[in-house]
């Protein structure tokens, strides 16, 4: 088995109870668009820095109410979008539909808040999330993207559904930081001034040797044996 870093073999052997022994950290080459000093939250002007990242999902697949969740997270969101002034930018899941998720914004805002918030589909960009001031999700993997990019993520403990511990995990590792209360929303700009804790270059993302794959693929490779800072 690969794991793509630290954190995700701790999972796999942790959580998934996969015999340590063959689960190797393999992970794919640093995406271009990822420079490789990345890593840790930075402080950024203002102008390199002017959106609030909201990582929207398809809700109703683990039963919850997006109008509820929507109604819960924008208007604060919104509120401090237009006190710092920044845009909300509410970015889609694949599988949600920009029309709906546009009524659901105008029906859970009041008009003045409604102007600050853009909605966007189509696929993730490194881009985008370069251009935030911090990000919030409830829980997304998005939260490893923003990591590797150095952009806070916020994720929405009161909000999760999921049984699987993905926010615990990344709470364990210092990837995003857990929001457990929607009156958290309006401390986020004290909360980023609160250093992160740094990460390792290891714990999301550690490039396989492409060489060592060419070999295992072909059947030649022995499995190397994990270090103590990895097992």
């Amino acid at each position: 088995y690969l794991a793509k870093g630290e954190m995700e073999r701790d999972y796999l052997v942790r959580i998934c109870r996969l015999p340590a022994e063959r689960v190797m950290l393999a992970g794919p080459p640093l995406p271009r668009s990822i420079p490789a000093h990345k890593h840790v939250e930075k402080e950024r002007p203002e102008d390199e820095s002017p959106l609030i990242l909201f990582f929207s999902e398809p809700y109703e697949v683990g039963r919850l109410r997006t109008e509820d969740v929507y109604r819960e997270l924008l208007p604060p969101l919104a509120r401090l979008a237009g006190k710092f002034g920044r845009r909300l930018v509410v970015k889609l899941h694949p599988f949600e539909s920009r029309a709906e998720r546009m009524e659901l914004v105008a029906k859970v805002m009041p008009p003045e808040n409604a102007a600050l918030v853009d909605v966007l589909d189509g696929p993730f960009t490194p881009e985008l999330v370069a251009r935030a001031w911090f990000a919030v999700t409830v829980e997304s993997t998005v939260v490893i993207d923003c990591s590797l990019l150095g952009v806070p993520c916020f994720l929405c403990e009161w909000l999760n559904y999921s049984p699987y511990g993905y926010n615990d995990q990344y709470a364990r590792f210092g990837v995003g930081r857990i929001l457990n209360s929607p009156e958290q929303l309006n401390e986020i700009p004290r909360l980023l001034a609160v250093p992160a804790i740094p990460l390792s270059k290891d714990r999301l993302l550690k490039p396989m040797d492409p060489e060592w794959l060419r070999r295992t693929v072909a059947g030649g490779a022995a499995i190397p044996r994990m270090s103590s800072e990895t097992s």
